[in-house]
């Protein structure tokens, strides 16, 4: 991931226990990284001890199969909002429910939700999660699929209104000042029991102060495991590593920050998010 600012259209969800299939799994987790004017990538959870295949289709009609958790596309073009199309397909040739995503364009003025995801605790309730930019005096509206609606002013919305049994789509929508609305984020949270694989977390994180527009991340190594690490500051920018540190001099001198590592594994797996604050200088 090159460093800029990182527009993300879905989370994290992990899940424990075993659920059911009738036909190919559906689709969870959807999300989205935006890295330049024409490379995004997409993000989805796997399903444990279930073979799939998973077609991506953009709206332009570019289509790509694949048989991992994740696609990275470098061929969009600039200024361009993009509608993605994901759906598995089990050995058998049974298709999932289709589930899109909207990917905006590479966009550093406009509003925007970053880092959404979602964790979900029981049959009736679960939690989102995004980072506010600081400074950032941005509202957040959630709707729920079937018209549920609030407006957040924190970084966080806990839904305790969820039905057992029933998979739930989310749209977050930031709203500034003077009345600007960003492009809708939107995450699928499955049913409590719906079990997906998760990454191993980073673990170990700690920091380094080294002048008032430079600080290093660090943290250990998992043995035999290779593993990419996404670095997302609260501010937005970002970047992704293969090694076990994150030098990074391009901080506001006097501002304190937010980082928060994601683990991804071999095949596209994401960890629960580890965060860790670092003083300004």
């Amino acid at each position: 991931m090159n460093t800029g600012k990182t527009l993300l259209t879905s989370g994290l969800i992990l899940f424990s226990l075993t659920w059911s299939l009738s036909a190919s799994a559906e689709v969870t987790g959807l999300r989205a990284d935006i890295y330049s004017k024409t490379t995004a990538e997409l993000f989805w959870d796997r399903v444990p001890n279930v073979i799939l295949s998973f077609e991506i289709l953009r709206d332009d009609g570019v289509q790509t199969l694949t048989e991992g958790t994740s696609l990275l596309d470098s061929s969009r073009i600039p200024g361009t909002t993009n509608t993605y199309t994901v759906t598995s397909i089990d050995t058998q040739g049974i298709r999932s429910e289709p589930l899109s995503v909207v990917v905006g364009p590479y966009d550093t003025d406009r509003p925007q939700v970053i880092h959404l995801r979602g964790d979900v605790y029981s049959g009736t309730a679960a939690e989102l999660f995004w980072v506010k930019e600081p400074g950032n005096n941005c509202t957040f509206e959630v709707i729920r699929d079937d018209g549920v609606s609030v407006i957040v002013l924190g970084d966080s919305y806990y839904d305790d209104s969820r039905e057992p049994g029933i998979f739930y789509s989310y749209t977050v929508t930031a709203i500034d000042e003077l009345g600007n609305r960003s492009l809708p984020t939107s995450i699928k949270l499955a049913p409590f029991g719906y079990e997906t694989i998760s990454s191993p977390p980073a673990t170990g994180l700690r920091a380094s102060v080294y002048s008032s527009v430079a600080a290093e991340l660090h943290w250990d190594r998992v043995p035999n495991r290779n593993l990419r690490y996404e670095i997302l500051r609260n501010d937005g920018f970002s970047n992704i590593t293969n090694g076990t540190s994150y030098y990074d001099n391009r901080r506001v001198p006097g501002a304190s920050n937010t980082y928060i590592i994601t683990t991804i594994d071999e095949e596209g797996n994401r960890s629960t998010p580890v965060s860790i604050d670092v003083p300004g200088a």
